[in-house]
C-alpha cells in the first residue's frame, strides 16, 4: 500500500503543476514514468479520496479509465500540504 500511496502523491504534484484540464493515462505514464498499473492503482486510490474524478470514464487499455482530472478538494488539499512542508525546516 506504501508504493501506492507514493504514487498517487505523484500523480497529484503532477496534476497541480499543470493546467487545470483531463489528463489520459498514458499522458500520465510518460511524465511520471510509472506503469499502467501503477498509476491505474493510484487514481483508484485519488478517486475514492475524492482528490481526482474521471473525465473520461470508458477505458482506454491498459488503463481502468480515460482521462482524470484533479477536483477542486485535491488541488486545496495537495497545495496545503505542499505549503505546509515547504513550511518545516
Amino acid at each position: 500500500m506504501e508504493q501506492v500511496e507514493e504514487n498517487a502523491n505523484k500523480v497529484m504534484l503532477a496534476l497541480l503543476g499543470t493546467e487545470m484540464r483531463p489528463y489520459s493515462g498514458e499522458e500520465l505514464t510518460m511524465e511520471l514514468e510509472m506503469s499502467p498499473q501503477e498509476l491505474n492503482s493510484a487514481v483508484d486510490l485519488l478517486r475514492d479520496q475524492a482528490m481526482l474524478t474521471l473525465a473520461d470514464e470508458a477505458p482506454r487499455e491498459p488503463y481502468a479509465f480515460g482521462t482524470v482530472l484533479i477536483t477542486e478538494k485535491g488541488r486545496k488539499t495537495f497545495l496545503t500540504l505542499k505549503s505546509d512542508t515547504s513550511c518545516q525546516v
